[in-house]
């Protein structure tokens, strides 16, 4: 190859490389807006509901390869990889209902318009009444999938 065309394919190269990188960091923006978006729906949830203990959101995100916490109201639990229980509740699209002493854990799928799980949501309330905790976990979780869809995308 001469000089001349070793030059240009360089330079060739170089551009591109350029614009993958350009195109990465206008991605990676978007991607923390998305989260920014999903973690703002968490806090307006929770300030409504003053008997969550814990409410998070479980997804894959764009090019990721594992389902995890993208928002919560535990700052500290963003990011860290889904629990067995969220991951089997994303593959069959069926809620888990524990209990937890005074507590209620619900772990319930959203779902897209074709019926597919696309997240799951986890909502721990607590309270001693039973079915009251059950009927707050279910109307939260309601509320918080409604919300997710609705701003759709997220992740």
């Amino acid at each position: 190859m001469s000089a001349g065309r070793a030059i240009a394919a360089t330079i060739a190269l170089a551009s591109l490389l350029g614009l993958l990188a350009l195109l990465a960091c206008r991605a990676a923006p978007a991607a923390a807006q998305r989260h920014e978006r999903a973690q703002s729906i968490v806090d307006a949830i929770s300030a409504r509901h003053p008997e969550l203990a814990r409410l998070t959101l479980h997804a894959t995100p764009t090019g990721a390869t594992g389902s995890r916490i993208l928002a919560s109201n535990w700052p500290n639990k963003i990011g860290k990889p889904s629990d067995p229980e969220d991951l089997e509740v994303l593959r069959t699209g069926v809620p888990i209902e524990l209990a937890e002493g005074a507590h209620l854990d619900l772990t319930s799928p959203v779902l897209d318009a074709s019926g597919r799980a696309i997240a799951a949501i986890g909502v721990t309330v607590s309270g001693f009444d039973a079915p009251a905790r059950q009927h707050s976990a279910r109307a939260i979780a309601a509320e918080f999938s409604a919300a997710i869809v609705a701003s759709l995308p997220l992740w």
